[in-house]
C-alpha cells in the first residue's frame, strides 16, 4: 500500500481521512502511513466527515463500506457528488473540495468514483521508491490523528 500511495503522488504530510473498522486493511494503512509520511486522520464516527473535510483538507479518503454501521459510500457520494461522475483510478475533480484527489474503499465490489483498496496495493515494483521517501521523513511527522467528539 505504501508504494501504491507513492505511485498515486502522495507525499509526506499529505492527509487521508480514514473511516475504517479495525482489521487487516487498517493495519496495512497505518504501516504504509508510517513508511511514507502520510498522515491518517481517523474520526470516531461517520457523522464527522462533513465537518472534517474542510478542516483537515485531506488528499484522499479511505473508507470501509461497513464502518460504524453507516452507508459510508452513500454518505461520501452525497458529500462528493463528483465521485459518482468520476472514473475509478482517475483523480477526483471537486469544486467544493479541490484538495481531495482520491476516494478509496475496502469493499470487493466496484463503486463508481472509488478505487478499490486492493488496486492500490502494489507488490514490489523494481526499484522500490520507498528508500528515497523514508530518508526524507521527519521524526516529528504524525502518523495517525484520532478525532474525537468534545
Amino acid at each position: 500500500f505504501a508504494v501504491g500511495l507513492i505511485q498515486n503522488k502522495y507525499k509526506p504530510g499529505d492527509k487521508i481521512l480514514t473511516l475504517m473498522s479495525s482489521g487487516a486493511e487498517s493495519i496495512v494503512a497505518c504501516l504504509a502511513a508510517a513508511k511514507t509520511g502520510v498522515v491518517l486522520v481517523a474520526p470516531t464516527s461517520a457523522d464527522q466527515i462533513s465537518d472534517l473535510l474542510p478542516l483537515v483538507k485531506p488528499r484522499g479518503i479511505l473508507v470501509d463500506p461497513t464502518f460504524d454501521g453507516t452507508d459510508v459510500i452513500g454518505l461520501s457520494n452525497k458529500l462528493l457528488p463528483e465521485a459518482a461522475l468520476s472514473e475509478g483510478g482517475l483523480p477526483l475533480a471537486s469544486l467544493k473540495y479541490p484538495y481531495l484527489r482520491n476516494a478509496i474503499h475496502t469493499g470487493s465490489e466496484r463503486v463508481t468514483g472509488f478505487d478499490r483498496y486492493r488496486t492500490i496495493l502494489v507488490y514490489g515494483p523494481s526499484p522500490s521508491p520507498l528508500p528515497k521517501v523514508t530518508k526524507a521523513l521527519s521524526a516529528n511527522l504524525p502518523v495517525i490523528v484520532q478525532v474525537i467528539d468534545g
